[in-house]
């Protein structure tokens, strides 16, 4: 057998094992398409059950304890007198109203002294902190 003949002989068989695998591949369209799972996260939930996504997995619960755990941590802060938390989503804005005691001089440090403290505790969120006397 010569060279040439073996070569058209392979070069035949390799178009065809590439034509089955091309129609094979196509398919006829018979076939049932899945989608992803009604869960809200695109089928992950469903997926990996023990996934957690988003930034606070627990609802509603959640922002409740999150909120009573900062306010005690902002009362902890020496120089607060109150404080007022508002929760928007990932976001927390954080109303202070000084000890009258505390001088001007010292608000900024009684704020940036909050604002760790709530970002060491519960870094889940952004907050935006401001202190008035």
């Amino acid at each position: 057998m010569s060279s040439t003949r073996l070569i058209r002989m392979f070069a035949a068989g390799a178009i065809a094992a590439l034509l089955a695998v091309n129609v094979s591949a196509c398919g006829n369209g018979a076939g049932k398409t899945r989608s992803y799972g009604n869960d809200g996260y695109n089928g992950l939930q469903n997926s990996f059950p023990s996934l957690q996504v988003g930034t606070n997995n627990r609802g509603n619960q959640g922002y409740d304890e999150d909120s009573a755990r900062m306010s005690r941590i902002v009362k902890g802060v020496s120089g607060v007198k109150s404080a007022r938390l508002i929760l928007n989503g990932p976001t927390v804005h954080v109303n202070l109203k000084a000890d009258p005691s505390v001088p001007d001089e010292q608000l900024e440090s009684v704020r940036l002294q909050v604002l760790r403290q709530l970002e060491y505790q519960i870094p889940r969120y952004v907050y935006d902190v401001e202190i008035k006397k």
